[in-house]
């Protein structure tokens, strides 16, 4: 039959892939993006609660340091995002040419 495929069901190519230092540290990072996401929404919103709690004349003392924290998190949120999505375009393009190798379909 031309139309059949010969690889393994997922579950067994599922069993044979374990975990390696490579995927922990990329778990680990991905939880410390959730993490550092966490402290963004609070650091904004320690800001805007800063904001109204000080008088207008007071505003300068603390506002800047949270917002200069808030700023360095943003970045480093989005230098992890941006490891983590070209870490993961590498595996996947790794994925695919070794399934395409072995014998099995087109998968997407």
């Amino acid at each position: 039959m031309a139309g059949t495929s010969r690889s393994a069901p997922v579950s067994a190519q599922l069993e044979v892939q374990a975990w390696g230092r490579g995927d922990t540290v990329l778990f680990a990072l991905v939880a410390t993006t959730l993490v550092l996401l966490a402290a963004q929404f609070a650091l904004a919103g320690l800001g805007a609660f800063t904001m109204v709690r000080t008088p207008a004349d007071n505003a300068g003392t603390k506002v800047p340091v949270v917002g200069a924290l808030h700023a360095l998190n943003g970045l480093l949120i989005c230098a992890l995002a941006g490891w983590l999505m070209a870490e993961t375009g590498r595996r996947r393009a790794a994925a695919r040419r070794t399934a395409g190798s072995g014998g099995g379909g087109d998968r997407r």
